[in-house]
């Protein structure tokens, strides 16, 4: 402030944004929440007073990272209105590049897509695709048809979908981008399995096509796209629970054990254990039920359904669990994940201040995992030996 630089000058307030910046990226939420919001009074009270493309600038960047932040916390629809807002400041100011608004307008397809806004999400990844095909490069063009494909596929637009995703695909190979070549031939495969089911005349309550709104779901879900993963597994869930009850049948039952299993997985992902834990509990009990689930399959699910009682500490049900999907594991000839069962099962009774048996079965986990030579499992036992030792 030597300069004699108030806390109004554009100065301060764009040094202040950048503090706020990297409070954000530091996943300081509280912090940088507080940092954008009094950037953007200031920004807002002086465009009232002097409107000038500086300040919209400011505007700009301060509604595009504070969208951003409120996206990191989950606040979709919060997020999606500010990033919005930007993208018209963007367009109105010179010294904003055209690769920078293409980016804008994919981001908020994608979030629009997270809401379940097919339909917007279409028109937005098609404007960026449009301004990314009047640039001499665009590293980014591959992506935005891989996405756009995807959304038409949920609208069941297969042939539109093939079409993007593989252009997608071609741009992928050209720019040697192995990580989009390998986004588009998966929305290729999902192309293909839809394109199948529909030539049957298969409509949208048709098992098949709720399987693949499954695949779809449990994709969005591993990219860490929470919102839309929830909506497709609610319309699945939906979808396969209308059909149970007028048809009970084994195939779905299956893909309904399958859903509640993905669908408590996305739960415990987003810190709701309880919800997730149910989800698990239901999806175990249609398991044991279903002909062609393995053993091994419910043995893993027993285990993690110990795993998550233990987190929310209900270790005397957790104990049960584990101690069941040891009795599945000690059966099959060959159980990889065995010796960890045992180190859970001693943790949990090292809770319970039951020495001897936690040095038991620790300890026999700790035998398992040499026979494997698993280092990590024996490093897992070897620190629950330690623990029992220090209780000892």
């Amino acid at each position: 402030m030597a300069d004699g630089a108030t806390e109004d000058d554009p100065r301060v307030v764009h040094i202040s944004i950048k503090l706020a910046r990297i409070s954000h990226l530091k996943k300081e939420y509280s912090t940088a929440q507080l940092g954008y919001d009094w950037c953007m009074q200031k920004l807002t009270d002086a465009q009232k007073k002097d409107p000038n493309e500086e300040t919209k600038k400011l505007l700009a960047i301060t509604e595009d990272w504070y969208g951003r932040l409120f996206l990191d916390c989950d606040k979709i629809e919060q997020g999606l209105k500010l990033l919005m807002s930007a993208l018209d400041r963007m367009q109105t100011v010179d010294d904003v590049g055209k690769e920078h608004i293409m980016v804008q307008l994919n981001d908020i397809g994608t979030v629009c897509d997270q809401l379940g806004r097919t339909d917007e999400s279409i028109e937005y990844f098609k404007q960026a695709i449009d301004i990314g095909k009047s640039l001499p490069e665009a590293e980014d063009l591959g992506i935005m048809y891989v996405n756009l494909g995807r959304a038409y596929l949920k609208k069941q637009l297969i042939e539109e979908a093939r079409k993007t995703c593989g252009y997608g695909w071609k741009l992928a190979v050209q720019e040697n981008n192995k990580e989009i070549k390998a986004e588009a031939e998966q929305c290729l495969k999902e192309v293909q399995i839809a394109q199948r089911v529909m030539a049957d005349g298969a409509t949208e309550d048709d098992p098949r096509v709720v399987h693949i709104s499954i695949k779809l779901a449990r994709i969005s879900h591993l990219k860490k796209e929470y919102s839309t993963a929830q909506l497709g597994y609610d319309w699945c869930m939906q979808k396969l629970t209308d059909a149970q009850k007028k048809d009970p049948n084994e195939e779905t039952k299956k893909l309904l054990a399958i859903t509640e299993d993905w669908y408590g997985r996305l739960f415990l992902d987003c810190d709701k254990i309880e919800q997730g834990l149910k989800l698990l509990m239901s999806a175990l009990d249609r398991m044991q039920t279903v002909d062609d689930v393995g053993k091994e399959h419910i043995m893993v699910q027993l285990n993690d359904i110990g795993t998550v009682c233990d987190q929310l500490g209900r270790t005397d049900e957790s104990i049960e669990y584990f101690k069941q999907a040891i009795d599945i594991g000690k059966s099959l000839p060959e159980a990889e994940d065995l010796g960890i069962m045992y180190v859970n099962l001693g943790r949990a009774y090292l809770k319970k201040q039951l020495i001897e048996e936690a040095r038991k079965t620790c300890g026999y986990g700790w035998k398992l995992a040499v026979q494997e030579n698993n280092k990590e499992i024996k490093a897992e036992a070897e620190q629950c030996l330690k623990e029992v030792q220090s209780k000892s």
